[in-house]
């Protein structure tokens, strides 16, 4: 039986939850403005059969229609403040016909009834009311249409020519004659003022703040980390984009000096995130300080070797 037990834990750890009474969204929308609660304290209905009241007008509704909202607002009345992606892809665009034409129909008969890009065009919100939702959940969590999709930009190229949208890799950062290409650098930071004189987190500005991690799963969907949601522990899914505890904080700030390692927290939330861990600079980026400078091109851009120690007892 033992040897059972794993497998029985990842098989309930991809049911759908039950709970009570759900929140419309337009006070999760509401509460959010006025900021009673964070956006990572939102209840995900997403996937959930007891949360189809957030956004219909009953628990169990027959079609797509008694939304509380109507289209785009519906969806953007939550994740314009939960998971914010308008850098990844706008909406509300107009499609031209040139793209209409090489589009895949799956995406090109998604279209809003005026011809422009929808949520809904590439997130297919009914793979959530029908077939296995384990079996489609585990596989397609994000319920891109058509998915699930192998490479996370696959999807883009259902609709734009892979020749001229090829996504800019946020790490290539020197090129062939050693010089900082600037453009890498603006993909995740907000200007280039006072970066190459930096010696901590705090002297930079990103695109985004409460939340840095935001920026790097935007291109690395791997949450929670480090599990990426199979874990066989049987206290959960381990999730390190967390406010450590202090006994952890203060080891890790410990073994930080020790071994001549920056490892910086989120300095608006206090969080470990990506960057805790993972050195996102190319090596010869980081000029000034060699502590930070660790890791640079590392295998997994660790920024040290046996790094779990830094935070973790044996």
């Amino acid at each position: 039986m033992g040897r059972w037990i794993p497998f029985l834990i990842l098989l309930v750890s991809l049911l759908p939850s039950t709970r009570g009474e759900a929140e419309p969204v337009g006070e999760i929308a509401g509460r959010l403005t006025a900021g009673e609660f964070a956006p990572e304290q939102v209840d995900d209905p997403h996937w959930d059969p007891g949360g189809c009241d957030t956004c219909h007008r009953t628990t169990r509704p027959q079609s797509a229609g008694d939304l509380r909202m109507q289209g785009d607002t519906l969806c953007l009345a939550c994740h314009r403040k939960v998971s914010p992606h308008d850098f990844l892809h706008p909406v509300g665009i107009a499609v031209g016909s040139g793209m209409r034409k090489r589009m895949d129909p799956r995406f090109r008969d998604s279209l809003g009834d005026d011809g422009r890009l929808t949520c809904t065009t590439c997130h297919e919100v009914s793979l959530q009311c029908v077939g296995d939702l384990r079996v489609q959940k585990g596989l397609n969590p994000l319920f891109f249409r058509g998915g699930p999709w192998r490479d996370r930009t696959d999807i883009c190229f259902r609709c734009h020519d892979p020749r001229g949208w090829q996504r800019r890799s946020a790490h290539d950062q020197v090129d062939e004659d050693g010089r900082i290409r600037e453009k890498s650098c603006l993909i995740c930071h907000a200007d280039l003022e006072g970066l190459e004189e930096a010696s901590s987190i705090e002297e930079v500005t990103f695109h985004v703040r409460q939340g840095l991690e935001r920026i790097c799963l935007s291109c690395h969907p791997w949450s929670p980390h480090p599990s990426g949601g199979f874990s066989f522990l049987p206290g959960g899914e381990p999730d390190h984009l967390t406010v450590p505890p202090p006994e952890i904080r203060e080891r890790l700030e410990q073994r930080s000096r020790e071994r001549g390692v920056y490892m910086p927290l989120d300095p608006w939330t206090g969080r470990v995130f990506c960057a805790t861990c993972h050195n996102p600079h190319e090596k010869g980026v980081i000029t000034n300080n060699p502590a930070a400078a660790k890791g640079a091109d590392a295998r997994y851009r660790l920024r040290i070797s046996g790094i779990c120690t830094s935070c973790h007892r044996k």
